[in-house]
């Protein structure tokens, strides 16, 4: 009799237990996907200025096309936190793209301010 007591005792521990690993297992795995989309974010914001900037060097002195060109491979990003800029100089043609990342799930804070550059120079 003093056994089957033992045995629900057990079972009380263990759903506790289960529950402080769940919470950290969730955490983890929200984490690694929020991380994920931001890094997906920046990768496409790097690839929109390099873009900007390959049509700068090939169009010089547009710097309104060469932010429509970046603007041309921004896809899935809400364009109203986007701020495309484009300059150009003698030598050189500089493409910057900003863009606020928000979260989904707000663990680490409200947003993620993200900037890529590229720079390319004129031949």
């Amino acid at each position: 009799m003093r056994r089957g007591f033992h045995l629900q005792e057990e079972r009380g521990s263990t759903l506790v237990e289960y529950a402080l690993v769940l919470l950290v297992f969730l955490t983890l795995i929200l984490g690694i996907m929020e991380f994920g989309r931001v890094a997906l974010i920046y990768s496409t914001l790097a690839n929109a200025a390099r873009e900007g900037a390959r049509y700068g060097i090939i169009h010089p002195g547009d710097d309104a096309g060469a932010e429509t060109a970046a603007s041309a491979h921004i896809t899935g990003l809400d364009p109203a936190r986007l701020i495309l800029t484009a300059s150009s100089s003698s030598d050189t043609v500089t493409v910057s793209a900003d863009y606020t990342a928000d979260l989904l799930t707000g663990l680490f804070g409200a947003d993620i301010p993200l900037h890529a550059e590229s720079t390319m120079r004129l031949e």
